[in-house]
């Protein structure tokens, strides 16, 4: 049997999130038992310009089994990000348009899990240095592409992160990553169509 989180939505929603990591536990394996979902940065410290890279994570422990779906790709309109700083800012929103790669599905049973990678750039800009608190949920086709996903949703997971400002060699590095991560990018994609005469 497959579970279409789908069915259960409601009464959770009325719930919350509760108190920290255990709370949000106790939601997430409320909304479908045997289910755990996080949000975690790659580095708890980034400077400005920095590529940032979050993993979402859903881990399965339950009965039978549970289905995961989402659209993947860059800045994929399946998941929601929301960027506040800590005086309660939210940041802008990212201006870099979605690149598809296509559907992702799978089917989770007990001790399976699933990741997905949030790259932050795609959803928002952070402008500034500081702490910064991350909301992020993938909609997994558990309730209709349409509703916005809303407070309180055991898909929502929380991290933080700090961004501060480079100096001038590690404004460098950065700036040699980024170029780093093009050239690989445009060499996994294949060389450049010959234009014609």
């Amino acid at each position: 049997m497959r579970i279409r989180a789908k069915s259960v939505l409601i009464p959770i929603l009325l719930l919350g999130t509760g108190c920290g990591a255990a709370g949000e536990e106790k939601v997430h394996r409320e909304f479908v038992p045997g289910t755990k979902i996080t949000l975690k940065a790659r580095k708890a410290r980034y400077f400005l310009d920095e590529n940032i890279l979050l993993d979402y994570q859903i881990e399965y422990d339950g009965e039978d089994a549970l289905a995961v779906d989402t659209i993947t790709g860059l800045g994929s309109p399946d998941c929601t990000v929301v960027v506040l700083d800590f005086s309660g800012t939210k940041a802008l929103a990212s201006t870099r348009p979605f690149h598809s790669t296509g559907q992702s599905g799978r089917t989770l049973r007990r001790g399976g899990s699933v990741r997905f990678t949030i790259p932050l750039s795609y959803y928002c800009r952070l402008e500034k240095p500081g702490k910064y608190r991350i909301r992020a949920a993938h909609n997994l086709l558990w309730t209709d592409r349409d509703i916005a996903i809303a407070e309180g949703d055991p898909r929502l997971a929380v991290t933080t992160i700090e961004v501060s400002m480079p100096d001038d060699a590690q404004a460098r590095k950065v700036t040699e990553q980024l170029l780093r991560a093009k050239r690989a990018k445009r060499s996994r994609s294949g060389p450049a169509p010959t234009p014609l005469p």
